[in-house]
């Protein structure tokens, strides 16, 4: 019966426990410069404004359809 575990690859001896530690963490003396700002490569350019503004006027539009067709006017 041996023979056929082994010649399978499988053992009837458990094998032995690896136990496994934890990454080690260093300290980093650096110290963290909050002043400093990333540049940032980009802004609010026109498309995003003008995007922004057709969504607030379609909803306020929809807001108001929705209102006078409740009050019936």
């Amino acid at each position: 019966m041996t023979q056929l575990f082994r010649s399978a690859g499988l053992s009837l001896h458990p094998a032995p426990l690896k136990f496994q530690t934890m990454a080690k963490l260093e300290e980093m003396n650096e110290p963290i410069d909050r002043t400093k700002k990333k540049k940032r490569n980009h802004g609010s350019t026109w498309f995003f404004v003008f995007v922004d503004y057709l969504f607030l006027f379609i909803f306020l539009g929809f807001l108001c359809f929705i209102l006078f067709k409740l009050v019936g006017v």
